[in-house]
């Protein structure tokens, strides 16, 4: 029985290393995948879309800035347009139409140029008139195709200031900066 039992245990022995060793079964390391030095693309897309929106309301700041001192100096050239047609002297006819007809179509010129008005006259000047600020009527203004040729008695006072309000109007309400 000794015998036996020293054989067991000789047996047990051989035995129990390999099922006691848990490590022997494990396969060797293997080492991770290298890192990347760049971002991922995501945020790559991310920052590229903040710059983007950075970008656009910079532009959307500066276009509205840009409009408000262009209605501005709109409302600045229109006031003193006014101021200068007041200043014209209605005593003398021949010349207030003059001075009218030019002040009209230095404006014209500065708002509608690439329409070329300045070239316009006779009705043509007049319809562009009557065109570019919707309500008035070509009556208004038919003295400035007429008037140069009248004889000074028969322009009165009553066919100047008609003349002279629809002038404001034109200056106060035309469209302008068509082509700017």
């Amino acid at each position: 029985m000794a015998k036996l039992l020293a054989t067991l245990y000789l047996a047990a022995s051989a035995q129990a290393p390999q099922a006691a060793d848990p490590l022997a079964k494990l396969r060797p390391l293997q080492a991770p995948a290298p890192v990347s030095e760049l971002p991922a693309l995501g945020w790559w897309l991310l920052g590229s879309l903040i710059i983007v929106a950075i970008l656009a309301a910079l532009w959307l700041w500066h276009s509205k800035r840009e409009q408000r001192l262009a209605n501005s100096r709109d409302k600045a050239q229109r006031a003193e347009a006014l101021a200068l047609l007041n200043s014209f002297d209605a005593d003398n006819k021949a010349e207030f139409i003059a001075d009218l007809n030019s002040l009209l179509k230095r404006l014209a010129h500065h708002h509608y140029r690439a329409q070329g008005p300045a070239q316009l006259q006779g009705q043509a000047w007049v319809t562009f008139l009557c065109d570019s600020c919707p309500g008035l009527e070509p009556q208004a203004f038919s003295l400035l195709v007429d008037g140069p040729y009248l004889p000074p008695e028969q322009l009165g006072n009553s066919l100047l200031e008609p003349l002279r309000q629809a002038s404001a109007e034109w200056i106060s309400k035309h469209r302008g900066h068509s082509d700017v």
